[in-house]
């Protein structure tokens, strides 16, 4: 009897880590956490005035250096040359990783926040921020040459917003912000020009493939916006996603496969150059505020809440794409929810639906709480019989709801989850 009960528990946890897609890591630092770097199995993540490090590939995380004021905003450029900007203007540069470091007072004297930080190289550098005083705010663009010890401006303008990243393509870069705002060199940042924004609302989040194809990211409310363009920042043709808050960061493997992040644990994928996007199954409901891939396989997301930080890894690309079967055309006569099957379940379950005619349809689910904790559709679907499953391993034994919404029709139903 022993030995059957073991073999299905053992059953049961393979089954667990083979449907993982992305795993939680150990953070050292137990709050929200930002930007994420790794190289190879180096990796640092920041959070408020401190940095944490893994040199394990992420398997374990350690507490490595608190400075006195919030950090603005960091990059890294490999695993032993980082820098973070503080909120009280400073540049801070290591070349050791993360042993020692070295303050330079060049970015003072300027804008309250500087919330765009990027390097093309060790010596050559980007610093964006904003700041005001009563009724004057401004906005500005810093550069150096020498990895932070001298800083002078290429850009300064009164109201202007708040720039809040950087990328750069050779001597073409960009940087997106409030206002909206996006703007362009041509010329490695010696001047700047405004190009016409694709949003009315703000931009958060840019990225080049090469001079002529990019994206950048926006939102606001519950519709999130992907913008491409194909002719370097002329035109723009945009993706709109229904994920209640804008897009915190984007970052592409390659030429054809890229992935973005958002509140609630959303990532969202591309394979065929951001002609559509789907969404990934990460097992939590938290903020992820940045996402960082060691190669087409490693990857890292990092963001939490409150008290609540949240490192996720993955082996694998991200998983499987949430998969939405359509299991038959014909159209049906009604609008429907099914039962999953099985229920109760462990750690995945299968859920079938019916559309009758073409809509715009969401099938979330909830816990007991009644807090989303993933979404399995949110998309335009041709009328038919669809299925997707939902792998709950990384969360706890329970009842969970799901609801499927649509343009004329909305259906709860419950389920457990028995491990």
């Amino acid at each position: 009897m022993k030995k059957i009960f073991f073999l299905i528990t053992f059953l049961l946890l393979i089954s667990s880590i083979s449907n993982s897609q992305w795993v939680f890591q150990n953070s050292a630092i137990q709050t929200a956490l930002g930007k994420i770097f790794v190289f190879n199995d180096t990796g640092y993540i920041t959070s408020g005035r401190e940095i944490q490090k893994t040199t394990n590939g992420g398997n374990n995380w350690t507490f490595l250096v608190e400075f006195s004021y919030t950090l603005s905003s960091s990059y890294f450029l490999n695993s032993l040359t980082g820098y973070v900007v503080t909120s009280d203007g400073k540049i801070n540069k290591t070349t050791t990783g993360g042993v020692t470091w070295q303050e330079y007072t060049s970015a003072m004297n300027g804008p309250t926040y500087y919330h765009a930080l990027y390097f093309v190289n060790e010596n050559t550098g980007f610093i964006g921020g904003s700041g005001g005083f009563h009724s004057s705010v401004w906005t500005l663009i810093k550069k150096t040459t020498n990895g932070g010890i001298d800083c002078f401006n290429v850009f300064y303008a009164s109201n202007y917003g708040h720039f809040r990243n950087f990328y750069f393509v050779n001597e073409i870069g960009y940087v997106v912000g409030d206002g909206p705002r996006i703007m362009k060199t041509t010329n490695l940042g010696g001047s700047w020009f405004s190009l016409v924004s694709p949003s009315s609302n703000n931009l958060g989040s840019v990225w080049f493939l090469d001079v002529n194809t990019g994206f950048v990211t926006g939102g606001v409310n519950s519709i999130s916006t992907i913008y491409k363009t194909t002719n370097g920042g002329i035109n723009w043709q945009g993706y709109n996603f229904s994920i209640n808050s804008p897009f915190t960061s984007i970052f592409f493997t390659n030429n054809s496969t890229g992935y973005v992040t958002a509140d609630s644990g959303k990532i969202l994928k591309t394979t065929d150059i951001g002609q559509s996007w789907n969404f990934l199954a990460t097992n939590t409901p938290n903020r992820l505020n940045s996402i960082f891939f060691v190669d087409s396989n490693t990857g890292y997301a990092a963001g939490g809440s409150n008290n609540v930080p949240v490192i996720l890894k993955t082996t694998n690309g991200g998983g499987n794409i949430v998969g939405i079967n359509n299991i038959n055309s014909e159209i049906p006569e009604r609008f429907s929810l099914s039962q999953n099957y099985p229920n109760p379940f462990n750690p995945v379950t299968i859920i079938r639906f019916q559309i009758k005619r073409l809509s715009d349809v969401k099938l979330i689910i909830y816990d007991l709480l009644g807090r989303e904790v993933a979404t399995l559709v949110n998309e335009e679907l041709k009328p038919g019989t669809y299925e997707t499953d939902w792998d709950a391993s990384n969360f706890s034994s329970g009842v969970y709801s799901y609801k499927i919404i649509s343009e004329d029709y909305i259906e709860t139903k419950k389920m457990v989850l028995m491990k």
